[in-house]
């Protein structure tokens, strides 16, 4: 299941492309907001996503919570989103 809309992909990468600009010029990677909410219909786990990778547009970076009280900013690999079932089998969404 394809969780990301052409859209919404290309705006990540966009983000994604801004931020490895900002580095290689050497400043500060700017703070986006969340182009999209992925979550578990029948878990506590959100992921919202800010930018993909340029190099590798399978990874994402943005805010992740799996619902045990410590969310967490990082990379995250989407292709392992989508095989993430929740406790009654249900699909990110």
């Amino acid at each position: 299941m394809k969780l990301l809309t052409t859209p919404i992909r290309e705006k990540l990468l966009r983000n994604g492309r801004i931020n490895a600009g900002l580095i290689e010029e050497g400043r500060e990677p700017a703070d986006f907001l969340p182009v999209v909410k992925l979550f578990t219909p029948d878990a506590s786990c959100t992921w919202l996503l800010m930018e993909l990778y340029p190099g590798d547009p399978d990874i994402a970076t943005g805010l992740c919570d799996l619902g045990l009280g410590f969310p967490e900013t990082g990379p995250v690999r989407i292709s392992e989103l989508e095989s993430v079932r929740g406790v009654f089998g249900l699909p990110v969404e």
